[in-house]
């Protein structure tokens, strides 16, 4: 009877030894993918083609692309594209660019949330805000690429943070050339080379303002008492778009310039 059950322990031991093995082995084979680097520089426009690209994908946790994202995959994939590297955290990414206020949003700003069930103020999901009130991200409870809109009270009450992190190359002048005295025939060369944010991107720079002033870093781990949504792009904003597909609820929101629907 004795050795019965020293068979029937060891018999098990092995059992879930082996599927340990096989779960790690299956861990260590899988590589996580790597964007690829489709635009020399962050822009508006990159940005809205990428987005399109993205919307209704399956929500994957730890997806980072082309086709399985989780939140903030979904962020990191849509910089990356573009030759800006943000961490891979939601944390970490809510270090990076610079605070600014719910009234100050605009298109490919980031919106940091805590959605866990006892709200702390630490920063757990985020989102691309489009306009209007509407922002874009992957959605674990969709399971999907979705739009969604920050006047629900649920997204509302859980804004963490805002952070502006590529406008420092949105509004950039071509860099003069040796080859002609004429700036005005010169064009930004095409760089390949992968690079990180540059430190004037880091917390506590306010490089938006051309380095004439300096912003204090706006801590991620108090709420937001500012939640005003704004309802229109602003003015620097001029051809971006309104919105990149159906929000949760299912409402429509048409494109400014034709009055369609783009989806």
């Amino acid at each position: 009877m004795k050795r019965s059950r020293l068979n029937t322990a060891w018999i098990g031991m092995l059992s879930l030894s082996l599927a340990l093995l096989f779960i790690l082995g299956g861990c260590g084979s899988t590589k996580r993918y790597r964007p690829v680097v489709k635009y020399a520089h962050p822009s508006d426009t990159a940005l809205e083609k990428i987005l399109r690209g993205t919307y209704g994908k399956r929500y994957r946790y730890a997806g980072q692309g082309p086709n399985r994202f989780d939140c903030s995959g979904l962020v990191y994939y849509s910089y990356a594209t573009m030759n800006l590297w943000l961490p891979r955290k939601a944390i970490d990414q809510s270090r990076y660019g610079r605070a600014i206020s719910a009234r100050d949003l605009r298109f490919g700003d980031l919106i940091f949330f805590d959605t866990r069930k006892h709200s702390r103020g630490i920063v757990s999901h985020v989102g691309i805000y489009l306009s209007h009130g509407k922002f874009f991200h992957a959605s674990s409870a969709k399971r999907r690429v979705i739009v969604s809109s920050l006047h629900k009270p649920y997204y509302q009450q859980r804004i963490v943070a805002y952070r502006r992190v590529y406008a420092h190359w949105r509004h950039r002048a071509p860099a003069p050339s040796h080859r002609t005295k004429n700036p005005e025939q010169q064009t930004t060369p095409v760089s390949r080379r992968r690079r990180r944010l540059p430190s004037s991107a880091h917390p506590g720079k306010d490089y938006a303002a051309e380095n004439t002033r300096t912003t204090a870093y706006a801590s991620t781990q108090t709420p937001q008492t500012d939640t005003v949504v704004p309802t229109a792009y602003s003015a620097q904003t001029n051809n971006a778009i309104e919105r990149i597909g159906a929000d949760d609820t299912g409402s429509t929101v048409h494109d400014t310039q034709s009055g369609q629907s783009l989806y």
